[in-house]
């Protein structure tokens, strides 16, 4: 069944998005693997500096730090998924937007992908709830009656 209301593809809502929710999967999954090597002392050395710079920005610490780098990492995926969805499913794309708002908001918990993956995240999101439907054929004028 064809939709009569043809959606365009909200592309910059999805680009923008897109690139948020991989800002914050990597830099919190960075975060986590900086962390689990220097407590793990396998490579101290080389990752002393790396924990210390996370240390000064008051990122690392106890299992109160995992825990939060763990939940912007999901929130991450949360906002490419949804990304994904206003993709392949512009006519959802409200609810999904809402979806990427949400858990961009959430990747603040983390750094939040350096906090400009979860900012990207948030103009996505609002640029895909304010994208507007696009018709299939553009609105015939009434004929004139002479």
């Amino acid at each position: 069944m064809t939709d009569p209301v043809r959606r365009r593809k909200p592309t910059r809502a999805f680009f923008l998005s897109f690139i948020g929710g991989i800002l914050i999967v990597v830099a919190d999954g960075a975060r986590i693997v900086i962390m689990a090597l220097h407590f793990s002392s396998v490579m101290p050395n080389v990752i002393a500096p790396a924990y210390a710079m996370l240390q000064a920005a008051g990122l690392a610490g106890g299992a109160l730090s995992y825990l939060l780098a763990i939940i912007a990492v999901i929130s991450g995926v949360f906002v490419i998924i949804g990304a994904l969805m206003i993709h392949y499913r512009p006519a959802k794309a409200a609810t999904w937007a809402n979806l990427i708002l949400a858990f961009s908001f959430l990747s603040f918990a983390g750094s939040g992908g350096f906090f400009i993956g979860a900012v990207l995240g948030i103009i996505g999101g609002a640029f895909a709830l304010i994208q507007r439907p696009n018709p299939k054929h553009p609105p015939m004028k009434k004929a004139r009656v002479v």
